[in-house]
């Protein structure tokens, strides 16, 4: 199904990155300025700040703030949610009018309660965040989407193309999908804690929705790899939309 703009009264974004070679800041500023919703949530790793510092001068964060700003303008209410490749947003004061924290909490149309947060807390109830196997997975990520770029304008098999090609080795690899069903269980957990109906995050760079102990989980994916998102329509329904500069197939709550 196609997106339309007009029919997103919510935008969940994740992981943009911006400011990291991989990243594709055109695509997303272009996504940004042909919207108009009544909430938008940045949901973490909004910049990137892992790969290098944080440089809020450069010509992409200055056409960034100023598409949020236009947006203000409009109407948007405007959530900026920290990540952990840009945690130093935490101590930096918005240029624009905006929520600023580690998490929001958002209600549809429909009366259904979502906890929003980008999801690292997971790698610190876990303690993951500084074992060998995540060091290495922070390592190989940027090599891997590289590789997939060059894949993506030759044949490979239809299936790789289908599923992109970090997610295609991510879910072969049994300890990354044990690493990806812990993450969903735990965020699924914490919307729970928090009296939702369910939780809309990201860091894993897997878009996703599905239904586990009766919540709803969404994950809005990335625009690195995916060029994906979660949107909420003027009927109150939530939809998860890939490849949205290529086909906008969505999932969405019945």
């Amino acid at each position: 199904m196609e997106l339309r703009c007009e029919t997103a009264r919510s935008v969940f974004l994740s992981d943009l990155h911006l400011g990291w070679r991989l990243s594709k800041p055109n695509l997303a500023l272009e996504f940004l300025s042909q919207c108009s919703p009544r909430y938008l949530y940045l949901v973490g790793d909004t910049f990137e700040g892992l790969h290098g510092p944080l440089n809020f001068r450069s010509a992409t964060a200055v056409r960034f703030w100023d598409a949020l700003r236009k947006l203000s303008e409009r109407g948007t209410e405007i959530a900026i949610l920290t990540g952990n490749h840009d945690s130093a947003l935490a101590g930096i004061r918005p240029e624009v009018p905006c929520r600023h924290g580690a998490f929001a909490l958002h209600t549809t149309l429909c009366g259904e309660r979502f906890l929003v947060t980008h999801g690292d807390i997971f790698e610190h109830m876990e303690s993951t965040a500084h074992t060998p196997a995540r060091q290495f997975g922070s390592w190989v990520y940027p090599r891997l989407v590289q590789l997939g770029d060059v894949l993506q304008r030759i044949r490979i098999p239809p299936g790789i193309r289908k599923r992109h090609w970090c997610t295609y080795w991510k879910l072969k690899i049994r300890r990354a999908r044990a690493h990806i069903h812990a993450f969903e269980r735990a965020m699924v957990e914490l919307a729970d804690r928090y009296g939702c109906d369910g939780v809309v995050c990201g860091h894993i760079h897997r878009p996703d929705r599905k239904r586990l102990s009766e919540r709803w989980y969404f994950n809005c994916g990335d625009w690195v790899e995916h060029r994906s998102c979660v949107v909420e329509t003027y009927d109150g329904r939530m939809q998860l939309i890939h490849d949205l500069t290529f086909t906008c197939s969505s999932s969405e709550t019945p």
